[in-house]
């Protein structure tokens, strides 16, 4: 199969799906609320900061634990 021939929107969601299962959102959201900075979390789940920055921005944890009071980013 050919480069060209790769749906663009079954790559998105293969990203997607792959990002759901590597960082789950509730073991994600509790690292993250222990005050495990993202290089640990990233490390625990066998994956890159890149990856665990996307999860943090598609589930909106990052958003939840911002409003939180005393939060700082990893």
């Amino acid at each position: 199969m050919l480069l060209s021939e790769y749906d663009r929107v079954q790559e998105e969601e293969a990203n997607c799906l792959s990002g759901t299962l590597l960082v789950p959102r509730d073991a994600l959201l509790n690292f993250l609320t222990l005050g495990h900075d993202y290089t640990r979390v990233a490390a625990h789940f066998k994956v890159t900061k890149d990856v665990l920055q996307m999860r943090i921005n598609l589930t909106g944890v990052g958003k939840q634990l911002a409003n939180r009071r005393g939060y700082s980013r990893g």
